[in-house]
């Protein structure tokens, strides 16, 4: 078995920036518009992903986002269907075989540092927390292997907490309407955090599923639709993109 995962001491951090940011919320002029565009885009182009299914609990929504991190949603739905089906709660995976989880991690490569990351994720809520995964965000983030975004997803999509998200491709959308060169590390970039706290409208989960699917559908990291994309009068890049 690993070792006996440490509390990380960064998530302290991390927590500040996600909270006091809301605090530095900018006047923006366009935040309306942006609001209202992702609560309606997630309604009409909704990806699904069986994490994102009524019913599921928050520990196979916190293995799912730890399995997210740099990898599509299309390619992790098979290895965390498997994870899921033989480890459904925290207890059973701390007990894992890695071989046997680096078998089931294999098709998303690096299942070598993946296996380890889960386990210490599992082994760590056993110890601490009951097996459960902590409500708050302040102890999401103490975790081994949870960072901003994936505590905040946690917090909202599976706590119904009004938190904004923010990931890389979130960011590169912010970075592209603004016009403004935003720090790629999310722990140094208050301002991303402080424009999706203005932005953020009450039912966080659709507006942030909205975001995410934009991000992935329409922004894309190449070759971006702006043509088709209803937010081009007012994006800095869709403006220079125009013919």
């Amino acid at each position: 078995m690993p070792k006996q995962p440490r509390i990380r001491t960064d998530g302290p951090r991390e927590f500040r920036i996600i909270t006091e940011s809301k605090r530095l919320c900018p006047s923006v002029a366009l935040s309306p518009r942006l609001r209202a565009y992702f609560q309606k885009f997630s309604s009409e182009t909704y990806r699904s992903f069986p994490w994102r299914d009524s019913g599921v609990g928050a520990f196979e929504l916190l293995i799912a986002e730890v399995l997210l991190r740099q990898t599509k949603g299309d390619d992790v739905v098979g290895p965390w269907l498997a994870l899921m089906a033989k480890y459904p709660d925290a207890s059973r995976l701390s007990r894992a075989r890695e071989g046997t989880l680096k078998r089931i991690l294999q098709p998303l490569g690096l299942q070598n540092q993946r296996a380890r990351a889960l386990r210490e994720i599992a082994l760590a809520l056993v110890a601490w927390h009951q097996g459960r995964v902590p409500l708050t965000l302040q102890e999401l983030l103490r975790l081994p292997h949870v960072g901003m975004y994936a505590a905040t997803a946690v917090s909202c999509f599976a706590f119904g907490e009004r938190l904004p998200i923010v990931d890389a491709n979130i960011l590169r959308v912010f970075r592209r309407i603004t016009g403004v060169n935003l720090k790629r590390d999310l722990r140094r970039s208050p301002e991303a955090w402080s424009l999706a706290w203005s932005i953020l409208p009450r039912k966080a989960s659709e507006h942030n599923y909205g975001m995410l699917d934009f991000s992935a559908l329409v922004c894309s990291p190449t070759k971006p639709r702006c043509e088709v994309c209803e937010l081009r009068a007012i994006c800095a890049y869709g403006l220079r993109a125009r013919p």
